[in-house]
């Protein structure tokens, strides 16, 4: 029922970044409540199978305000916030690796009005690779890189950006 109403306010407010931003924060702090109510576990009743499709749930909605959002930086924290609270929640190890690469994708497309807000987006971005177990072929830090090439196509930051 919150959730619905949660995704409703989002519709109504649709031109209001603010309202949409606090929309999901408000989705995946339900997300935090429900897995810390229902944790998960590999055998799963029926209960913990009406808690996944509720988590997935919630990560689809978020996902479809999140990327209704105008500002890129509230795009970034938010992904990047979901990643974490899937890693938290057991949601899907791979859920979370796409949602860093697309909050990782959007840096170059970053204002450099909002340089200032850019460490703290990376910083928030690194605490979440950290805790993303990844082995790509033999590229374990391919995260990282993503994110240092993401950064070296911000003409600005390079050389310009003062922290």
């Amino acid at each position: 029922e919150e959730l619905s109403w949660l995704k409703k306010c989002s519709e109504y407010f649709c031109k209001l970044d603010l309202v949409k931003y606090h929309s999901v924060v408000a989705i995946l702090t339900l997300v935090d409540e429900n897995s810390a109510v229902h944790p998960a576990h590999h055998n799963a009743a029926p209960n913990e199978n009406k808690n996944k499709i509720f988590i997935h749930e919630c990560f689809e909605i978020s996902q479809c305000i999140i990327s209704s959002i105008f500002e890129k930086t509230y795009q970034i924290q938010l992904l990047t916030r979901c990643a974490i609270v899937s890693l938290r929640s057991n949601y899907t190890l791979s859920k979370a690796e796409i949602l860093v690469k697309s909050a990782i994708s959007l840096i170059p497309s970053v204002s450099q009005k909002y340089q200032r807000n850019l460490f703290q987006l990376v910083a928030n971005l690194l605490g979440a690779i950290r805790h993303i177990p990844v082995a790509r072929a033999g590229r374990p830090f391919y995260l990282y890189e993503g994110l240092l090439n993401a950064l070296s196509r911000c003409d600005w930051v390079k050389g310009e950006a003062t922290f």
